[in-house]
């Protein structure tokens, strides 16, 4: 129960930050900075007593994981992502990030990962597809053909990532030395943010972080906060509960709870293509739960 729970708490989070976050003038590719610094600095304190008080002990094999975690995810991914919008476009770049459920379950199946049912197949491969068609923002022009090609790749990579980083944190809640999520997810903050800051200042575009427009850091760091802190560790503890492919799906239909605040709310328009996406993915659900 709690498992599920913790899923839908990241997938209401997810789908309403990302309200704000639209509005920024500033490339989240630089606002993630902000939000990974804020994300850390609230779970420091609850990590250090958690891991005080149970005097936990890791192998270095599951510190290097955890590290990985971050990379992948707040790193890799989440550049890619930024980076494939801004060279393909929202219309391409952004449906294609919403892969992850069906390369999470291949690579599931093939490894022995995950036991998954006919249904949770079914319901990744539609919930991908429907959290797709949701985000998809025709009209935006893109930078070139050559960068339209460079970024699809960047775009069909950040699932592939931000897959491989979801396996691992299944992994390090499995067995003996299972890792407490909290302590996973500050881990994965720590590394995302050395490697993250690592790569500004080699490219010297700190200015664009720490130039960048008051209202805009504010909308970052509350990202960081919710979405980066409070979601993310509530999606890992989801995965160490009911699995990794049922957390995946259920979440990836965040961006229902984002058309439905902004129709009901904001005056956002609901076209046939939205519409249908939001089926899609009540249906995805629907299969996961039943």
């Amino acid at each position: 129960m709690f498992g599920y729970l913790f899923a839908i708490i990241a997938l209401f989070i997810w789908g309403l930050i990302v309200i704000p976050i639209r509005k920024t003038k500033t490339s989240g590719l630089y606002g993630i900075g902000i939000s990974m610094l804020v994300a850390f600095a609230a779970l420091l304190i609850p990590a250090i007593i958690i891991f005080m008080q149970k005097g936990l002990v890791f192998s270095s094999g599951r510190v290097l994981m955890a590290a990985l975690v971050g990379v992948f995810q707040f790193s890799i991914g989440t550049a890619f992502y930024y980076e494939g919008i801004r060279l393909a476009g929202a219309s391409v770049g952004a449906p294609l990030s919403r892969l992850k459920p069906i390369i999470v379950g291949f690579i599931a199946l093939v490894f022995g990962i995950e036991l998954l049912s006919f249904n949770q197949i079914l319901a990744g491969v539609i919930v991908s597809i429907g959290a797709g068609m949701l985000i998809y923002a025709p009209g935006r022009n893109v930078i070139s053909r050559d960068g339209m090609k460079k970024g699809i790749v960047f775009a069909l990579a950040t699932p592939f990532f931000w897959a491989i980083g979801d396996i691992l944190v299944k992994q390090l809640q499995t067995g003996a030395g299972a890792m407490h999520p909290l302590l996973l997810t500050e881990m994965a903050l720590l590394s995302g943010l050395i490697v993250y800051y690592s790569v500004i200042f080699l490219e010297k575009k700190q200015d664009m972080i720490f130039k960048m427009p008051r209202d805009d850091k504010k909308k970052y760091a509350m990202h960081g906060l919710l979405s980066l802190s409070i979601a993310y560790l509530a999606f890992f503890a989801s995965i160490g509960i009911i699995g990794l492919m049922k957390a995946v799906i259920i979440t990836t239909a965040w961006p229902l709870i984002s058309m439905i605040v902004g129709v009901a709310f904001l005056k956002e328009g609901l076209n046939k293509i939205k519409l249908f996406g939001g089926i899609l993915i009540v249906v995805s659900v629907y299969l996961t739960l039943s």
